[in-house]
């Protein structure tokens, strides 16, 4: 998977664009960051309140794209669409997103 094909899986499963974001200059807290280090590789954070849930770095470009769409569709509030409502289904609707792109449940 490739960055471009990372923002287009993105826009087909209607991911907010304030929900991920793809080389920003810096990692905005409450958002998902991939960045791309200087020795080349790349680091996905998700920073809370300035706690990292989320703080890891991969060796190839096709790695974290996959791992950003695996936790961009993991979190159903990520979506354009998302009502109150979707999280009493979510759980359905998460296995088969997880499915459709090989992803292992969490």
């Amino acid at each position: 998977m490739t960055i471009n094909d990372l923002r287009t899986e993105l826009r087909a499963n209607n991911i907010k664009e304030t929900s991920c974001l793809i080389f920003p200059t810096i990692a905005i807290e409450g958002v998902l960051c991939l960045l791309k280090t200087e020795d080349g590789r790349y680091q996905v954070i998700f920073n809370d309140r300035g706690d990292f849930m989320i703080n890891e770095t991969l060796q190839s470009e096709h790695e974290a794209c996959r791992f950003v769409l695996k936790e961009a569709l993991s979190n159903p509030v990520n979506r354009k669409d998302f009502k109150q409502s979707d999280l009493y289904t979510w759980k359905a609707k998460r296995s088969e997103l997880m499915a459709k792109y090989g992803f292992e449940e969490k």
